[in-house]
C-alpha cells in the first residue's frame, strides 16, 4: 500500500485537517476540499494510507486528533471501500486519553499476546548464532521471564546465568527503570486475576485493562496473562516463590528430557555391559530393562564392579537423580548446577547412533 506519515512532533499545534489537506496535496487536488470530511475518500485514494506517527512526549495523541480520527471514520461510510483513504495509528495504550470505539469502519487492535514465548524463544536462538548449553539456557528461562516485554529479554541476556538472588535483583532494577515502585506492584496484586493460556483474543476486563496498558501484565499463549516479572520482584522476599515457579517451568522442558534420556541410554549401556540382569543386584525389584533412577543407584551401589567404574557410574546417576528430584519437587536449579549436569550427563547420550561414555 501507498504510505505516508504524519508526524505529530512535526506538525506542532496545527489543525487536523490543514495537516492531512497537506499530505494529500501532493497526489491530488485539494482545493475543492473545504472539511476534513472531504479527504476520506478519492476516485484515486492516494496516499492509501496516513500512517498517524504519535509524538514522543507529553500527550501522544490529544482529544483533537481523536476526535479528527473519528470524524475520519464516520466519513468513510459514504465511499465504497476502493475509495476509502485509510488512517493509521500506533500508539501506547496508556497514553490515549480515551479508547476509541470500535465501529464498521474502525478497528481497535490491542498488541496482545505478540510475540508468544515460542516467538521470544526463537529471537533467543537467532541472537545468540551459537548452540550449546549456554544458549539453550537462554532460550527457556528469557521467554518465561519476559514474557512479551522484548526489553527485559535483552536486559536478561547476561543476568539470567546468575543466581537465583542475582535474578530477582536485576528484575527489581529492570522495573525501577521504568518507574515502577512496589506500590504499583502492590496495586496490580490487588485487582488481578488470571488470564487463561492457550489464545490470544481475550477480551480484558476494564481494570485488568488498564493494567496491561501500563506494562503492568504480559500474555503469552504458553503461559496466560501474568503480572510483568519485574513488578513482582519488587515486592521483594513476598514473591520470590513467583519468580523460582518461573524460573522452574522454564527448566522443566529443558532438563527433563535430558534426564529421561540419560536414564535410558545408562540402561541400556548397562544391559550391554553386564548382561540383563544387572537389573536383580537390587533385592526384590523384578528384571526390568529401564528401571528408576533410584533403583539404578541401589543397584550400582550392589553390583559386582569394580569400584572406579562403581564410581564413574554412580557420579552421572546421582547428580541426575538430584536434578530430576529437585525438578519433581518444584524447585528450579541454578545455572552452575545445569551446566555441571550437562557436562557430566552428555557423554552419556547417543550421538549418532552410537553410545558414548567417558
Amino acid at each position: 500500500m501507498v504510505v505516508d506519515i504524519v508526524d505529530l512532533d512535526n506538525v506542532g499545534v496545527s489543525d487536523p485537517f490543514e495537516v492531512f489537506k497537506g499530505m494529500v496535496e501532493p497526489w491530488e487536488d485539494t482545493c475543492s476540499c473545504r472539511v476534513l470530511e472531504d479527504l476520506a475518500g478519492s476516485p484515486n485514494p492516494e496516499p492509501e494510507v496516513l500512517l498517524i506517527q504519535p509524538r514522543a512526549e507529553g500527550p501522544t495523541l490529544d482529544d483533537q486528533w481523536l476526535l479528527a480520527l473519528e470524524r475520519w471514520a464516520s466519513a468513510a461510510k459514504r465511499y465504497a471501500p476502493s475509495q476509502r483513504r485509510k488512517l493509521c495509528v500506533v500508539v501506547p495504550a496508556d497514553s490515549l486519553p480515551r479508547m476509541p470505539q470500535p465501529d464498521i469502519t474502525v478497528a481497535v487492535q490491542r498488541w496482545w499476546g505478540i510475540p508468544s514465548a515460542l516467538e521470544t524463544r526463537l529471537a533467543c536462538r537467532l541472537a545468540s548464532q551459537e548452540e550449546g548449553p549456554v544458549s539453550l539456557w537462554r532460550e527457556h528461562l528469557i521467554p518465561s521471564l519476559a514474557g512479551n516485554d522484548l526489553a527485559l529479554g535483552e536486559y536478561l541476556w547476561d543476568i539470567v546465568m546468575g543466581p537465583e538472588d542475582e535474578i530477582l535483583a536485576g528484575l527489581a532494577q529492570y522495573g525501577m527503570e521504568r518507574g515502577w515502585q512496589k506500590a504499583d506492584a502492590e496495586e496490580a496484586y490487588r485487582v488481578w486475576s488470571p488470564l487463561p493460556p492457550g489464545r490470544r483474543e481475550i477480551q480484558l476486563p476494564r481494570q485488568v485493562f488498564s493494567l496491561w496498558a501500563r506494562g503492568w501484565i504480559v500474555y503469552t499463549p504458553e503461559y496466560g496473562g501474568e503480572i510483568h516479572s519485574a513488578l513482582v520482584a519488587l515486592l521483594d522476599e513476598q514473591n520470590n516463590q513467583e519468580i523460582a515457579h518461573r524460573l522452574w517451568r522454564a527448566q522443566t522442558p529443558l532438563l527433563l528430557p535430558v534426564v529421561d534420556s540419560v536414564r535410558l541410554n545408562i540402561c541400556e549401556q548397562l544391559t550391554q555391559m553386564y548382561g540383563r540382569t544387572w537389573t536383580t543386584w537390587v533385592d526384590g525389584w523384578d528384571d526390568a530393562s529401564y528401571p528408576e533412577l533410584g533403583v539404578i543407584e541401589s543397584a550400582l551401589r550392589k553390583g559386582n564392579m569394580r569400584e572406579s567404574e562403581k564410581h564413574r557410574w554412580l557420579k552421572v546417576v546421582q547428580l541426575t537423580r538430584l536434578i530430576r528430584n529437585k525438578l519433581a519437587h518444584y524447585t528450579p536449579i541454578s545455572f552452575q548446577e545445569f551446566i555441571e549436569f550437562w557436562e557430566r550427563a552428555t557423554p552419556f547420550l547417543k550421538v549418532g547412533g552410537a553410545h558414548v561414555a567417558s
